[in-house]
Order: structure tokens, then sequence, then C-alpha cells
């Protein structure tokens, strides 16, 4: 009971210095500190009241919290200035965003089908739901099996672009042009969607939908030349959009386990979700205090049906305490420096890869490191800007 009573003490302080002193919410360094004080305060008061913390590990969390905030208010003073000089050539200037973006679809759709393919199946086979099951059924036992699992290069190819493919669609959705285009904009997370429903795993989704949200908010920036505002409506539209994710993640976990009754059930599929989600905090609080002697390529048990630590533990296993903290003073004085100077009415394509890049730490800190994946990085830091230098030279040659 004490050691929740610190814990919250710990969080409030954090609370306190975020909205008194910070007052902000939507750069990176925010995003951070916010979700891991919602993280930590429902885990302790909701969904974990009986777990003992250990308390040190969730002192150092918060710790990284201000040392992010720290580096985002000291960069937002000292702006560093990048280029913004476009990349496009000649023949680059040929080319159109539209058309781009329909290259990005086929190709990202492009890795559904190889993966269907590959494996004896295509889209035309699935005709039901009972086709869809055992495309599942397969597709996990093949993934859980000693098989060898590695993609082809074209695959991997195709993969990069479903990455790339919502940060497009995030920045475009700014333009509001109507409906019709919104959803159009919305269709660029179909191919990760898609991904989730036919391979059954989470992360490809969850990270398309935070560059989608990411690139929202810089793209809003850079169209509408200032901060988007945390206005009633925007909070109703996050709020429904969250809850219809964790719909589709709890359908997606029951067409996972379609065949074990014992983990098909409302109860066991809450209770895999409920681990996934805030299973982090009680995994790293426990083990934190004993990290450089982890073997970090094991299954932590700890939590039933959860082995979920936070990216945290791979920093302080690679870099230390000390270290890792520095790492993120280092990502919110970047991060900071880059919004500033996006705010400011820039629209280099070096600080939005910045922004993306920090975003997706912050946010999807609370299970690895989403940039150990080579498909991420080429869709970030190549095919966006490659992009976006179309669609930058295309728009403002529109509003001269």
């Amino acid at each position: 009971m004490f050691s929740k009573f610190i814990v919250l003490t710990i969080v409030s302080i954090l609370a306190i210095v975020q909205l008194r002193v910070v007052k902000s919410w939507s750069r990176p360094a925010d995003w951070y500190c916010i979700w891991s004080m919602a993280l930590i305060a429902i885990s302790v008061l909701f969904i974990y009241p009986n777990y003992e913390w250990e308390v040190t590990g969730i002192a150092w969390w918060i710790l990284s919290c201000i040392c992010c905030l720290v580096g985002s208010i000291s960069g937002s003073r000292y702006v560093i200035k990048y280029p913004s000089k476009s990349i496009s050539n000649f023949w680059w200037r040929a080319l159109k965003y539209e058309n781009i973006i329909k290259v990005y679809f086929f190709m990202a759709i492009m890795y559904s089908v190889l993966l269907l393919a590959n494996h004896g199946f295509s889209l035309f086979s699935i005709r039901s739901a009972a086709d869809l099951y055992r495309i599942n059924n397969y597709m996990q036992a093949y993934r859980y099996s000693n098989l060898d699992t590695n993609e082809d290069l074209a695959q991997q190819i195709c993969l990069s672009f479903t990455y790339a493919l919502p940060i497009c669609g995030g920045l475009l959705i700014n333009q509001k042009k109507g409906k019709v285009y919104s959803i159009k904009c919305f269709l660029c997370l179909l191919p990760s969607f898609l991904i989730t429903i036919l391979n059954n795993t989470k992360s490809g989704i969850i990270i398309a939908i935070i560059l989608f949200v990411s690139s929202y908010i810089i793209g809003y920036m850079l169209i509408n030349k200032k901060e988007i505002k945390l206005s009633p409506r925007f909070i109703r539209v996050i709020v429904i959009g969250l809850c219809a994710f964790l719909v589709f993640v709890f359908w997606a976990i029951r067409l996972r386990y379609n065949s074990d009754a014992s983990r098909s059930g409302t109860d066991y599929i809450i209770s895999a979700l409920k681990d996934y989600i805030f299973g982090c905090t009680v995994n790293f609080d426990h083990y934190f205090s004993d990290i450089k002697s982890m073997c970090l390529s094991q299954s932590y048990d700890f939590l039933a049906g959860s082995n979920i630590l936070t990216a945290n533990t791979f920093w302080i296993y690679k870099y230390g305490y000390i270290g890792t903290l520095f790492i993120w003073f280092i990502r919110g004085f970047l991060s900071g420096s880059a919004y500033q100077h996006l705010k400011n009415g820039s629209d280099s394509i070096i600080e939005i890869v910045v922004l993306l890049y920090v975003y997706l730490n912050a946010i999807y800190f609370f299970t690895y490191i989403p940039f150990s994946y080579t498909t991420v990085c080429i869709g970030v830091f190549l095919l966006f800007p490659a992009f976006f230098s179309v669609f930058r030279r295309q728009y403002n040659n529109n509003n001269k």
C-alpha cells in the first residue's frame, strides 16, 4: 500500500510539471510523459492493484520523462536550422504526389499478395470467415514453429511502403478537401490493417497508426502555419478512434486464437490485451534493479501472458542508466528544436523526419525499439522524404 502511494506521488509530480510548467501536449516529449503517466497511474489504481511496486524503476522512468521534457524545452529555445532545399531534379519536377501515393499503395498491397502467395494462398481464396480463420491458424503455426520465417527481398521492399504510406496520408488529410478526400487519406492505413488480419501481428498496425497521427500533427503545422489545439472535437475523434482500434485488436486476437477454445473467450482476450498494454509497467519495475544481469533474448513470464518490457530496458542494458537518460535528453532536444522551427514556418524534411523518429520512440516505447526494423527505416527515412519533396514543390506552386 505504501509503495502504491509513493508511485502515485512520483507520477503526480510529473503531472504538475507537465500541466503547470510545460503547458503543452503535442510535442514528442509531451506524448512520452503523458503516455507514461497514463500507463503507470492506470496500472497502479486499476490493472494491478495488488502488486507491490519496487518504486525505483518507476522513479527512474519518471526521471527519463523529465530529462526528455528538459531537453525539449531547451531545444525549443535553441533552434537548430536544417536545410530545406528540395532533393528534386529535372525529371523529379514532372512527378505529382497523387501518382506517388498510388504507387505506394499498390506496393503496400503487394506485400499481402506476396505473403499469401508464398504460403499457397491468394486474396481471392478468402471468401468467408472460415477461410480467414484457416489462414490465421496456418500463419500462427508457421510463425511459432521452427521453420525459417525470413521474408524474401521483394516482401521486405513492399513492407517498407506500408510504413511510408500512413505518413503520407496523415500529412495529406490536413488539406481539408472534403469527406471523400479524407476517406482516401485514411485508406493509407488499409494495407497495414490487411497485414494484421492475414498475419495476425499487432506491431505493424500500431506503428502505422502512430506514424499517421504524428504526421497529422506535423502536417497541421506545415499547412495551417500554427500549432494544433486540443479542442473538444479533436479529443472526441481521438477517443472514438482509440475505441475503434481496441475493438479491432480485440477481434484480431480472437481471430488469432479461434481454434483454441481456452484462449478465444472474451475474458482471456481482455486479459491478454490488458497485459499487452499495461504489463510493461510491472515487468519494468520488477526487473529494473537487475537489468544488467538479464539475458534480453529470453522470455519474461513474471506476468502470465505477457513478456513485455519497455524499450528503456534495452537501452539501459546497452548504454546504462545514465546513458539512457542522456539519450532521452537528446531526443527531447532535437525534437523540441525541430518542432519549434516547423512551428515558425520551416518545411525542412530533416526536421520532419527527426520528429517522426522521436514521436514513434516516445509513443511505442512500451514494447521495443521500432527502428530496429530495416523496413521502418526505409519507409520513414527514404520513401517518405521522396514523397514529401514532390508534395512540397507541388503544394507551394499551387499556393503562390
